[in-house]
């Protein structure tokens, strides 16, 4: 998965080896302090809408109420996803778009994206294999 934000490209593509997402960052694996890359259980990627933040009126604040698609990258699978959550208060609740079906994160760390619709993509094998060498 691709995201392009910020002037940043972001992509998390599965490693078999240890069964976790890999993050990479501008074309370059995104290393921690301990220099390990950063890896992950689960990403979601969901699609919001942004407007001017009241506390700040240079910075964007993401609208994450309401419903929207996104994406669920767990178990080296990506699945198509809706989102909803109707109050701050609540939690997100997710369903796989092919199924209507309510979908669980698997344990462990779990990374969230918030994107702007056109901002997202899938990876094509061959960029895939650009970015692991």
């Amino acid at each position: 998965l691709r995201w392009e934000t910020g002037g940043r490209v972001i992509e998390y593509l599965w490693d078999e080896q240890f069964s976790k997402w890999k993050r990479f960052q501008d074309g370059s694996p995104l290393i921690g302090s301990d220099g390990i890359q950063l890896d992950s259980e689960n990403v979601l990627l969901l699609y919001v809408d942004y407007f001017r933040s009241n506390a700040d009126p240079n910075s964007p604040q993401a609208q994450s109420t309401g419903s929207g698609d996104g994406w669920l990258l767990r178990n080296g699978k990506i699945v198509g996803i809706t989102w909803d959550r109707q109050f701050e208060a609540l939690k997100w609740s997710f369903y796989d778009d092919d199924t209507g079906k309510p979908v669980e994160l698997d344990h462990g760390r779990t990374w969230v994206a918030l994107a702007q619709l056109g901002e997202a993509s899938l990876l094509t094998p061959v960029e895939a294999a650009v970015l692991t060498g």
